[in-house]
């Protein structure tokens, strides 16, 4: 009967597939037990609406899609950032070195686009600043469009961004996080209703290129958890931090007291403060070998209800020569961790604005 139940509310959602943006994958047959559990996943994975992006993994190092903006639509490469909140994408008017190979949004281009004038400058650790003036227009995101959206139009890049693969940055955090107090990008998309559950998942694979990952807006698809999440509380709602109680090389703790540490999809490694990192990188072999990465040790991250690791085959990363670089460092000034991509990659994540929390599932393979 339980099965018969499945299978008969399985054709009951099946009419409102085509409605909804999300790619229905049809499985191989397997036993009926296999087949119940495909069908139970997809039943629930289309109970939301859910807007699935699929992301480009370029090295391990940065995960990103396009963005479609203004009237015709103007397509774009973001970087999806959840350690912070601005969405900005370089403007026409940028002649910069930086800009020189960027697609750049044009505004005269655009029937819908309002000017604002306000005058912003961001700064990104590691990269340098980026400036120019507020701008508003319609923002589109494999389909599902907002009207009104404001963001940054860059004239201004620092040199280091004429390296990366995308155009601009998609902040997804907390207005009380952002910088001149601009509302974020996604939260235009839920004001109008075009997300009923205030939240987004990011899946990012080991797999380079694409897909190599993907940002679901609107809450999580279960064909990507593996198990259960276990959610933890933000430390205040300016972003999404939480509670570390300690991090664990084999059986010592290097951590005195808890900290807390930023979970940022902008960041493909871990950073931290020099005094922390340095103890990480104490039990590291003196000399990196870059044929032989089981020979460095787990991390794991005590969060108190259950413990995270990350290998090394997560933080130890390819270089463009060839070689390879361990993907942890310390940071002068920086008095929270920031656990980027390296982190991200061992987990499902759900980041959740209605409930100020962060939820985390072992991931599967993918769909």
């Amino acid at each position: 009967m339980r099965n018969l139940t499945i299978l008969v509310a399985f054709f009951l959602v099946a009419s409102s597939l085509a409605q909804l943006r999300i790619p229905f994958l049809r499985k191989t047959a397997g036993t009926l037990e296999e087949v119940v559990l495909s069908l139970e996943r997809e039943i629930e994975s289309v109970g939301e609406n859910l807007d699935i992006i699929p992301l480009t993994n370029w090295g391990n190092n940065y995960y990103y899609s396009s963005v479609s903006l203004g009237t015709p639509a103007q397509n774009l490469l973001v970087l999806f950032d959840t350690g912070s909140a601005n969405f900005w994408v370089p403007a026409k008017n940028c002649t910069i070195v930086a800009c020189l190979a960027k697609t750049k949004y044009n505004s005269a281009n655009s029937a819908s686009y309002k000017a604002n004038g306000t005058k912003l400058s961001l700064s990104y650790n590691g990269f340098g600043a980026v400036s120019g003036v507020i701008g508003s227009d319609s923002v589109s995101l494999n389909g599902f469009t907002a009207t009104g959206v404001q963001f940054l139009m860059a004239d201004n890049l620092a040199l280091n961004f004429s390296a990366v693969p995308y155009d601009g940055i998609f902040g997804l955090g907390f207005q009380a996080g952002s910088v001149g107090n601009v509302p974020p990008a996604f939260q235009y998309f839920i004001d109008q209703g075009i997300f009923t559950n205030p939240s987004f998942s990011l899946y990012l694979s080991r797999t380079t290129g694409y897909p190599g990952g993907y940002l679901i807006l609107g809450g999580v698809d279960t064909r990507l958890n593996n198990s259960q999440f276990i959610y933890y509380p933000l430390v205040g709602k300016g972003n999404w931090s939480i509670t570390v109680n300690k991090i664990w090389m084999g059986q010592n703790a290097t951590l005195s007291k808890p900290t807390t540490a930023l979970i940022s999809s902008g960041t493909s490694g871990i950073l931290g403060p020099p005094a922390v990192i340095s103890q990480i990188l104490a039990t590291f072999p003196a000399q990196l070998n870059c044929d032989y990465p089981n020979e460095y040790p787990n991390i794991v991250f005590d969060l108190g209800t259950r413990n995270y690791t990350v290998t090394p085959f997560d933080y130890i990363q390819s270089t463009i020569t060839g070689g390879c670089t361990v993907n942890i460092a310390g940071v002068n000034g920086l008095n929270t961790l920031i656990l980027g991509d390296a982190f991200l990659r061992t987990v499902y994540t759900h980041f959740d604005y209605g409930n100020n929390r962060v939820g985390f599932a072992l991931p599967t393979s993918g769909f």
